[in-house]
């Protein structure tokens, strides 16, 4: 009996965690086209106080959509942390949805409003904000070779997480609206999903054909627009990795990629490291880890939810 259990719990440890699967639904009622795969992930967090890192794990979630039918195909993505879980009690979180059917494109974005320059800001921040939450909102559409742009700002009391977003993409307070437009050159893609999804793939289809070596090719780039403004998306590193491990836990061969958003209004370049199975039976490339550091204090890690 013993020996029965030791090797159940082995089979247990072996596992890989994978983005724990969900019912196939949109995000949200909004989506016109219909989800093909969805993707649940945790979220961890670490914040840089003085000169260490210190981490938090669980302190929010993240959920993928794949949208597609015959009429085109779309993305949603929701990422927050928790205010019940996270540090500070922080609320930051953003919902996107793109959508390209032939002909248009369009691009929905609620995403909480955060510009502190530390830790110690972030929490002071949180403090005010235990009442009042400023959001903003973000309806694009691309028509041939121009983009529109409407960007709203709301201001939410009591303060929302990301649990409120059907009520609050039904219901959003608006104070105040402005509009942009922008000629786009061809081949710009019309939001930043639709661009890293079509990278990834590319990069997938280069493992399926044997590639385990670092990408040969250069670093792909492709233009899109996002909120008025263009941008480049650059897979600036590919590299295989053979039984990775994160966090104690077996994922098994991976592909790291690293990717690299550059704003050509600001210069301000971004990036992100997102890890996922090569040659894995799905039409879509599924991350199995995201790192990401929205600011130079903070770094948000996404697992799947079946990690430990």
């Amino acid at each position: 009996m013993r020996s029965a259990s030791l090797a159940l719990v082995a089979l247990l440890v072996a596992q890989e965690p994978r983005p724990a699967p969900v019912a196939a639904g949109p995000i949200t009622d909004l989506a016109r086209l219909p989800a093909v795969a969805t993707a649940q992930y945790h979220v961890f967090g670490r914040i840089r106080l003085l000169v260490a890192w210190v981490g938090w794990r669980d302190v929010g979630e993240a959920r993928i959509a794949w949208l597609q039918d015959a009429k085109g195909d779309g993305y949603e993505l929701l990422i927050g942390t928790d205010p019940a879980r996270a540090p500070f009690g922080m609320n930051n979180w953003g919902y996107v949805l793109e959508e390209s059917t032939p002909g248009e494109s369009t691009l929905l974005g609620l995403m909480t409003e955060a510009e502190a320059a530390s830790a110690n800001e972030a929490r002071k921040d949180q403090e005010k904000a235990d009442k009042n939450q400023v959001f903003k909102r973000i309806r694009g559409t691309v028509k041939g070779a121009e983009a529109w742009s409407e960007v709203s700002i709301a201001l939410v009391n009591p303060a929302r997480s990301y649990h409120d977003l059907r009520p609050l993409l039904r219901d959003l307070p608006v104070r105040s609206t402005s509009e942009k437009r922008l000629a786009l050159t061809p081949g710009t893609r019309p939001g930043m999903l639709t661009a890293l999804a079509e990278l990834l793939a590319a990069d997938a289809a280069t493992r399926t054909a044997g590639s385990r070596a670092r990408r040969p090719n250069g670093k792909p780039r492709l233009p899109y627009t996002y909120n008025g403004t263009l941008y480049d998306l650059t897979l600036n590193d590919s590299r295989f990795l053979a039984d990775a491990r994160f966090h104690g836990d077996p994922y098994g061969d991976v592909v790291q990629a690293t990717v690299r958003i550059d704003n050509r209004l600001t210069r301000e370049k971004t990036e992100f490291t997102v890890y996922y199975k090569p040659a894995a039976a799905t039409p879509h490339v599924v991350p199995v880890r995201v790192i990401y550091r929205p600011k130079w204090w903070l770094e948000l890690e996404l697992l799947p939810a079946t990690a430990r």
